[in-house]
């Protein structure tokens, strides 16, 4: 099975953390890319549950690298937040990024801006 660079980039980012030596956009993705998993799982408040106070800031970091401003916005409002709003926050959450294709496709774009950004893979 071959890959394609995108994939090279996005599956270390994934599952490794963004890899052995990750540039910015690596690490921003992998950032992401955790908290997105967690909230797949078990929702908003499930994630900010499991992820540590630096964690989470990354989270939302990586959120605005991927030009997500209005989503770490939206998740900021999340900390310590009543349950009634978490489940807003939740759906929110959730109309803003449905599917994990949303955000393959923001990383797309980023990449095709600012390839520099992350760091080549090399078989």
């Amino acid at each position: 099975m071959e890959f394609s660079n995108k994939e090279l980039i996005w599956n270390p980012a994934a599952l490794e953390s963004g890899g052995s030596s990750p540039k910015d956009g690596d690490t921003a993705l992998a950032d992401l890319l955790l908290f997105h998993g967690l909230a797949m799982n078990g929702g908003v408040e499930h994630a900010i549950d499991i992820l540590s106070l630096n964690e989470f800031g990354a989270a939302l970091n990586g959120f605005r690298f991927f030009e997500l401003g209005e989503v770490a916005a939206v998740l900021e409002n999340a900390k310590g937040a009543s349950d009634s709003t978490l489940d807003e926050i939740d759906e929110l959450y959730n109309q803003m990024i449905p599917l994990d294709d949303t955000l393959y496709q923001v990383f797309e774009r980023k990449l095709a801006t600012s390839q520099d950004l992350f760091s080549p893979f090399v078989l």
